[in-house]
């Protein structure tokens, strides 16, 4: 009889938990004509928390003014040499990724790398076995190792005049060799309470290993090749890590939430995907821009986010409408820094604030709407 009343208990408990566990699978793999946006925080507050199930997540405080647009699309000319490709993935209008369906899974078999030559284009990096975009189906506890090499190469004459400069005489091309492997485990399940919404995700922890080494085409022949001696940070080879927490629901088709981590395991930036009928005025992010001051309107918290602007010495002070200072402070401004800043003892109302670098020229002044809930 207690045999029975105990299998009666786990029939009931049992379709419980499996309700509660997130799968994903082919269905919520992106497609043709899908538009993914997402902002972007580089000082978020939030917490991590063990592997696990039924956990809680609150992101609800993610802000960021920096909006990323990732459109994927049918193969045109310009990738007609590459037969494999089923989709074309592009970043803020820019090539980033060619991909193809494997089975259930969606896999990028090249990538447009930018940044490897500061001022150059990006160059289209092929990969020589291919490297796991998503895997179509993804429950709690799977694991998967992806080992993939991929190489660029540039003809010497195409290279910036200081990076020829650090190169032996008579170097027809350079390559740049990336061995990559990528450790995924789906540690974790739970609930996601975002700026927009609550959803039910999955978490998945990728650690990605990344060896880059360069080498030399001279005379027929390549020739590893190392210029830390030339003090040239191009030219070096190194061994990368990075850990990310990816966090998926079943309609996200990409990560709804992406987070990288430091060396201590500190957040220090993350994606999170919006929504254009929520957010109706979110561009695609241009660095030159300039300052920040988010959320506009604010309950009273505010960021002032100087990315993009040279370190030193720089003064935010808060007018009210007639120009009338109400508070003023310098601050010393590292590279990309930010500033988190509290005033909810103000009168709700409109506000104005500007910034004024270290020479006491004023670089800015906009407006600051503080509203009460």
């Amino acid at each position: 009889m207690i045999e029975r009343i105990y299998k009666s208990i786990a029939l009931v408990a049992l379709p419980i938990l499996l309700l509660g566990q997130i799968t994903v699978d082919k269905n919520s793999l992106p497609d043709f004509g899908d538009t993914i946006r997402y902002k972007t925080d580089r000082s978020p507050s939030i917490s991590i928390l063990e592997p696990g199930s039924d956990l809680a997540w609150d992101f609800s405080k993610l802000t960021g003014p920096y909006v990323d647009e990732y459109i994927f699309g049918v193969p045109s000319s310009e990738q007609e040499l590459h037969t494999n490709v089923d989709m074309i993935l592009r970043k803020n209008g820019e090539p980033l990724s060619l991909l193809r369906w494997y089975g259930d899974d969606l896999q990028e078999i090249g990538r447009y790398e930018d940044e490897l030559i500061k001022g150059k284009i990006s160059e289209l990096t092929s990969f020589s076995s291919p490297a796991m975009f998503r895997k179509g189906y993804m429950e709690i506890g799977a694991r998967d190792v992806d080992d993939y090499q991929s190489t660029l190469t540039w003809a010497a004459n195409n290279l910036p005049i200081m990076l020829i400069n650090d190169l032996p005489k008579g170097v027809d091309s350079v390559r740049l060799d990336l061995k990559t492997k990528v450790t995924t485990v789906a540690d974790a399940w739970g609930t996601l309470y975002m700026p927009f919404g609550t959803h039910d995700a999955l978490r998945l922890r990728r650690d990605i290993l990344v060896e880059s080494d360069f080498s030399i085409f001279s005379e027929g022949v390549w020739y590893p090749f190392n210029s830390a001696r030339l003090m040239n940070q191009f030219f070096t080879t190194t061994t990368r890590h990075q850990t990310e927490y990816h966090y998926y629901t079943e309609a996200s088709q990409m990560p709804i939430v992406i987070i990288q981590v430091d060396d201590f395991s500190k957040p220090y930036r993350v994606q999170y995907q919006i929504d254009r009928r929520i957010d109706p005025d979110a561009t695609p992010f241009n660095k030159e821009i300039g300052l920040y001051a988010h959320p506009n309107p604010t309950f009273g918290d505010i960021r002032f986010d100087f990315y993009g602007y040279d370190p030193g010495n720089y003064r935010i002070t808060i007018y009210n409408t007639i120009l009338k200072e109400l508070w003023s402070e310098s601050y010393n401004i590292a590279e990309d820094d930010t500033v988190d800043l509290d005033f909810s003892y103000l009168q709700k109302g409109s506000y104005y604030y500007s910034i004024e670098n270290g020479s006491g020229d004023r670089i800015l002044i906009k407006k600051l709407n503080i509203i009460k809930p």
